[in-house]
């Protein structure tokens, strides 16, 4: 099994584990940490978070929304990450919460959903990744990473289209209670990030147009 594992990697990680470049219809393109870290560390840690910090991705093009703030392309994330100008984050929904955040928190949900799919349809491939790998974490990171790699290849190939529906969804039930969990953990965000104008003008904008 090791070996077939680091071939794999080897072999055919290069081909099927590559930087997105448009819409990656739920292709995964990057597993490279492994160890057990916390999300947001794993993000700081990250060739990705460099790149986006000094502007080489994810720099234009720019919109300009309620007159007067400039929105680059940004991502979305829960709320286990700090807010940047790049990286979006849910509301804590709270008794004094407006509609228009709370419309702006349903947005965010249903663009998240793509990447919560690709996950619950990960581990419905892989029940090695659902049960758990009890193994050296050396060897748990060499795992996810070929079955990330064997589920780009189904993916662009449209191979292994069995019905999942029943495990998927339960998958997915289990993914968005650890999401709930994970958004229960606050991180001090940064109040001199200009991340929360942004955020507070996606929501006007939304508001307006709903």
């Amino acid at each position: 099994m090791p070996v077939v594992v680091d071939a794999i990697i080897d072999v055919l990680g290069p081909l099927f584990l590559k930087w997105p470049d448009r819409d990656e219809a739920g292709r995964i393109s990057d597993a490279f940490f492994r160890r057990s870290v916390h999300d947001s560390r794993c993000l700081r840690l990250s060739s990705f978070f460099r790149r986006v910090e000094t502007g080489a991705v994810l720099a234009e093009p720019t919109v300009t929304i309620n007159n007067n703030v400039h929105v680059r392309p940004y991502l979305l994330g829960d709320q286990g990450y700090a807010m940047h100008r790049w990286l979006m984050i849910p509301y804590s929904i709270t008794g004094t919460s407006t509609p228009a955040q709370q419309l702006y928190n349903i947005k965010h949900v249903q663009g998240r959903l793509c990447i919560e799919r690709s996950f619950g349809l990960l581990k419905a491939r892989f029940r090695i990744l659902e049960n758990g790998i009890t193994s050296s974490l050396e060897w748990a990171g060499k795992v996810v990473h070929a079955t990330c790699i064997l589920h780009n290849i189904i993916v662009k190939n449209r191979l292994g289209l069995e019905d999942v529906a029943s495990v998927l969804e339960s998958t997915l039930r289990r993914e968005r209670a650890a999401n709930a969990r994970r958004m229960r953990i606050q991180l001090r965000a940064d109040r001199m990030d200009s991340g929360h104008e942004i955020r507070d003008a996606l929501v006007s904008f939304l508001a307006a147009r709903s």
